[in-house]
């Protein structure tokens, strides 16, 4: 992750899951009943050394923290070769955190250039492998001597911060790269430095993609080495923690492979930790020391803007499905990345000026709903870890917990059945939910992208039973499923000819820059006005859902822009039908969310549903969401349920993607890509073959 900033810190979440009792895909999970409380490892990242108001100090209690990651300079703590002394303010802290029995994660970083400057003899002196190893030492002295428990990480992203930039060589650490050298010799000094004053002290490597961890691994860091220290940010592409943005077969992975083919957060865990065995001879920890997603603030003009984006109802979901992923995956430490904004752009539980975002709310719901509960097993969702209904199981003695969501947002109902029959639910930010009732007056509650935490379970072993119907997913046999993240650049949008636009009354979809959006030159009248931009697939069953990640860099009050998911559609030259699902993107109260039915000549259609004001626009980084199944349309936004009607028109016909520009006076020139699709999926649902065996089922590479 790029920043100007001199300091980072982060949070450490610390899930004490050994190698033995991992939660994996292709097994099912060992009890993990006597391991440490999933409250004992809850971080968060603090800023106190880049302007936050020590007055927030207290909030860390509030929030149930149990680690933070922290950082004073190399410099400032050696002014002068073989001083060393931390601050006074770096010292309260300590005291604080010891009084509070909370964990430090200390980051060693960075150069030194008053204690060494550089000279045309030693233009590397600031970087001295062993004056750094001199450091870590001291630092770890420092520590001990403050009284609080804490280990040392190494440095923080090495390519981004100094060495690269210094010494040169690929940001992926392929060789020749002399920054990997060399950071390799300051692990190697600062390893044997603090080994000699303490050998229990934990050490960690850091960078933040793991392919450099391969590559670190593979130029030979030391055995004595505990583990690794990773940053897995989301993209702009994808906000959902279960995927990782990595093993995609990019050059400059190769030739490691990074992920399982699902593409799993999991997945790529377990190969970092089974690359890192097969090159230490033992079991690395895996710590996540920078996680993070900024919410939808100025993201664009921010240097976090390529990390992706959340609504800050988006970002308390992605928060407590994150921390619940990395402790299912057996990483030993997890941050949140934090506590403040700072310099960092909108990432702070607490904005800037110190008000609390939901994030906040829901970080203190998490560690008040689990901090006294240990993760037993994952009931729901552990063989498709990246779509459809997840859930897992906590226990605090005699005591049942279950936290469940949908990865991909389509609403479920849940029936509160059996183990679950008592069970009472409430949201991230801590909100009591009401079940509604069945037609048979069973209880039920809707399952979206949003964690929902249900108490009172009784029965643990019968848990599984209560899934049995949602983890049999509604999909036929070979009935089509299809994903893409628009990379390269095509106009029409085609992607091996998989999407499709036969009308000659109507523009195009094109794609560039990841973003897919429309082509209407937003000026046109009458009928023609409504020659939206569109693109559908085949061969999909008549039941069929589709989402999409919103990409909305410059809303516009004064147009008309909106984004469709298309269900049951097709395109002749002259004839177009289908139901189109739209939103309006923008948020206040001109927003609207409808539901149209195309009857084919351009400017023919019906309204089926129109629903208006602040809950049913789209924001940038919003999942738009569409499903018929019989005869009944339901539209979502982030997987809550906005509109449904029943229509008997169309029967058959393919989802897909479209965009409406209209403006007055000509402004609509040149905006289309304003507003746009960052990603999409669409699936068949049961109930009906397929009708082309042959549709692609993968994303394009």
């Amino acid at each position: 992750m790029r920043r100007d900033s001199i300091l980072m810190t982060a949070t450490i979440l610390v899930a004490t899951l050994t190698s033995a009792s991992l939660l994996r895909s292709d097994q099912p999970a060992d009890p993990m009943d006597g391991h440490r409380t999933f409250g004992e490892g809850i971080g968060l990242c603090v800023k106190f050394s880049q302007g936050q108001p020590r007055t927030d100090l207290v909030l860390l209690k509030d929030l149930g923290v149990r680690w933070v990651r922290e950082s004073e300079a190399w410099a400032r703590v050696e002014p002068v070769p073989g001083k060393y002394e931390f601050s006074p303010v770096l010292k309260e802290r300590l005291a604080f955190y010891r009084e509070n029995r909370i964990a430090v994660v200390f980051i060693l970083a960075y150069d030194n250039k008053i204690a060494y400057p550089p000279t045309p003899d030693d233009p590397c002196r600031n970087i001295d492998p062993e004056a750094f190893g001199r450091y870590a030492a001291a630092a770890a002295r420092l520590l001990r001597e403050s009284g609080v428990h804490f280990v040392l990480e190494m440095w923080n992203e090495p390519h981004n911060f100094v060495l690269g930039k210094q010494l040169g060589g690929p940001w992926h650490g392929a060789p020749p790269c002399p920054w990997l050298d060399h950071y390799l010799n300051m692990v190697r000094e600062a390893v044997k430095q603090v080994r000699a004053f303490d050998s229990t002290i934990p050490l960690l490597s850091d960078e933040d993609c793991t392919t450099i961890h391969y590559r670190l691994l593979e130029a030979g860091l030391p055995r004595e080495l505990d583990g690794f220290a990773f940053h897995p940010y989301l993209s702009r592409k994808n906000t959902n923690p279960e995927i990782t943005k990595e093993g995609y077969g990019a050059s400059w992975e190769r030739p490691f492979m990074l992920t399982d083919e699902d593409h799993s957060f999991r997945s790529m865990v377990r190969r970092l930790r089974e690359q890192g065995e097969a090159k230490l001879g033992k079991t690395p920890e895996l710590w996540i020391t920078e996680f993070g997603c900024p919410v939808q603030e100025n993201v664009n003009s921010n240097v976090t803007f390529e990390l992706g984006s959340a609504s800050e109802e988006g970002l308390a979901a992605i928060l407590v499905r994150a921390f619940i992923g990395a402790e299912a995956a057996g990483v030993k430490a997890m941050t949140w990345f934090s506590f403040w904004d700072g310099p960092d752009g909108p990432m702070g539980l607490l904005a800037k000026d110190g008000r609390k975002r939901k994030s906040y709310y829901a970080f203190e719901t998490m560690s008040r709903q689990l901090g006294e509960y240990t993760l037993v097993r994952q009931v729901a969702g552990g063989g498709h870890l990246t779509t459809g209904v997840q859930a897992y199981l906590f226990r605090k003695g005699g005591d049942w917990k279950l936290v469940t969501w949908a990865i991909d947002g389509p609403a479920r109902k849940l029936a509160l059945t059996g183990a679950l029959r008592e069970a009472q639910a409430k949201d991230v930010l801590g909100r009591a939910v009401d079940a509604g009732n069945d037609s048979a007056g069973v209880r039920q509650l809707e399952l979206g992208m949003s964690p929902l935490y249900l108490s009172g379970v009784r029965g643990e072993e019968l848990v599984e039973e209560c899934f049995r119907e949602l983890e049999s997913l509604p999909t036929v046999e070979g009935s089509p499923t299809y994903s893409t993240t628009f990379d390269g650049e095509e106009d029409p949008l085609s992607e091996g000819g998989t999407w499709i636009n036969n009308g000659l009354d109507w523009t195009k979809i094109r794609k560039q820059g990841g973003i897919a959006y429309g082509t209407q030159t937003g000026t046109n009248k009458g009928i023609y006005r409504y020659d939206d931009s569109y693109a559908h697939l085949s061969g999909f069953p008549p039941d069929q859902e589709a989402w999409a990640q919103v990409q909305i860099a410059k809303p516009d009050p004064s147009c008309h822009q909106e984004l469709e998911i298309l269900l049951r559609w097709t395109s002749s030259a002259h004839s177009t039908t289908g139901y189109e699902c739209f939103a309006r993107c923008l948020n206040d109260d001109s927003s609207y969310l409808q539901i149209v039915r195309w009857e084919g000549p351009l400017g023919k259609f019906t309204y089926l549903a129109d629903q208006r004001g602040t809950d049913y626009g789209l924001k940038n980084g919003d999942t738009l969401k569409a499903s018929i199944i019989g005869n009944v349309i339901t539209v979502y936004i982030n997987g809550v349920e906005k509109a449904q009607v029943k229509d008997d028109t169309h029967k058959t016909g393919n989802p897909g993607i479209g965009a409406f520009l209209s403006c007055d006076d000509g402004r609509g020139i040149g905006s289309n890509m304003d507003f746009g699709f960052r990603s999409f999926t669409a699936r068949g649902l049961g109930g009906n073959q397929r009708t082309n065996p042959g549709l692609v089922k993968s994303q394009p590479q």
